[in-house]
């Protein structure tokens, strides 16, 4: 018998445990596949698709030759599975040469896959409606609006204190519209308690559609703005190589997250995630998917045992007169470019101890670019009847979750 097993990815849930294993090898193939979509040759005379559903999982290589298949998937984990929405099956897994054909028959683009990081307290929610990292990006968070209040590791525009830097397996997929622009990621909206607050009057959700945006610091050679938008008062400011921030739009984004359930805004304002278990097509209900694979403590980043007893201890993680710490190091010098790729690969370093079967995955190419976004940049707006006068101004707020 064939251990029937998930291969990948997607819980859209509040909260999903890191899974205990991950395949390196299986998974690498199967996101490798997905981001470079090839034709597929139908047997069929009539040259119709015949949908073929597998069992795809931890698989032994007697089984493997004794069903003539070709690659063995293991599980991302047990509970997850790829598979095509139906109406009549809750869960009807096909084939991964299926879902690459028809993922790249909806809008052309490329499925993109990697590691999202979200700096978190010690509450489980959804990504959704909030604001992630990647792992250069979580550290100037931390280290710019975090780290450097004495008594307590919370934020200018934060109280509650952050703990943890989690780790999301992420798939997603240009709209149709925005991969018309030549873009895979739109702008980073920012969000506050689930509400998208700008850039502008998060008009783009409804240009677009619910798309994953993002934002960099790092300067383009023809000195153009690109993707140094909404926050570019941190260019030069922020040198963590190759930092980026990304966004997850979620549904009923124009409320806070008390007042996003039992309404319909969910039809107007649909949510980027897709359902449960869905490849992302690049429709208005279906640009990312996500899976919480791990998670760092912050004081294990630092190498404490406790903030509360290195603090009483006369501890402090980071002075910003001094650009130092008292009795810790590890945030010392944040204009010192090789200091921070330094606690970069050490973070990158601890996650990979941790978690040695996750295979590593690149960042993608942040390929927003602001002008090309906007139409009437620096205006928001997208309709030529629109009146709006709404300009640009830039904010030192922290686009991350609070």
């Amino acid at each position: 018998k064939i251990a029937r097993v998930g291969v990948v990815v997607m819980a859209a849930t509040p909260a999903p445990s890191a899974p205990s294993s991950m395949s390196r090898s299986g998974y690498a193939e199967l996101g490798a596949a997905l981001s470079h979509p090839a034709e597929e040759s139908s047997p069929s005379s009539k040259g119709r698709k015949t949908l073929r559903y597998v069992a795809i999982g931890a698989l032994s290589v007697a089984a493997l030759a004794a069903l003539g298949v070709g690659l063995a998937y293991s599980p991302l984990s047990r509970s997850l599975g790829l598979r095509r929405h139906s109406p009549t099956a809750e869960s009807s897994e096909i084939s991964l040469s299926d879902l690459v054909h028809n993922g790249a028959q909806e809008s052309g683009a490329k499925i993109q896959h990697f590691y999202m990081y979200r700096v978190q307290n010690d509450e489980d929610y959804s990504p959704e409606n909030q604001n992630l990292a990647n792992i250069g990006g979580a550290l100037w968070y931390l280290h710019n609006e975090i780290v450097w209040h004495h008594w307590l590791r919370a934020g200018t525009y934060s109280t509650t204190p952050k703990t943890r830097i989690e780790k999301f397996l992420v798939f997603s997929k240009a709209s149709p519209k925005l991969y018309a622009k030549g873009m895979n990621f739109g702008v980073v909206n920012t969000f506050d308690l689930g509400q998208c607050t700008g850039p502008f009057k998060c008009e783009n959700l409804q240009e677009y559609g619910p798309t994953v945006g993002c934002e960099s610091w790092t300067q383009r050679a023809d000195k153009s703005q690109g993707n140094n938008f909404p926050h570019q008062q941190w260019v030069g400011k922020n040198v963590y190589p190759s930092a980026v921030w990304y966004s997850l739009p979620g549904q009923c984004n124009s409320q806070k997250f008390w007042n996003q359930s039992g309404r319909d805004c969910h039809k107007t304002e649909p949510s980027g995630a897709c359902p449960k278990g869905m490849v992302p097509t690049g429709e208005s209900t279906c640009t990312y998917t996500y899976q919480k694979v791990g998670e760092l403590r912050i004081s294990e980043i630092e190498g404490i045992d406790s903030f509360d007893s290195f603090i009483s201890d006369g501890g402090r993680e980071y002075d910003r007169i001094k650009d130092a710490g008292t009795k810790m190091q590890f945030w010392d010098h944040i204009g010192d470019a090789e200091a921070c790729q330094r606690r970069i690969d050490h973070v990158h370093k601890k996650f990979r101890e941790k978690y040695p079967d996750q295979p590593d995955l690149a960042d993608p190419a942040c390929d927003f670019d602001v002008e090309k976004f906007y139409p009437h940049f620096p205006q928001g707006w997208f309709s030529t009847t629109t009146t709006t006068t709404t300009t640009t101004t830039t904010t030192s707020r922290a686009s991350m979750p609070n």
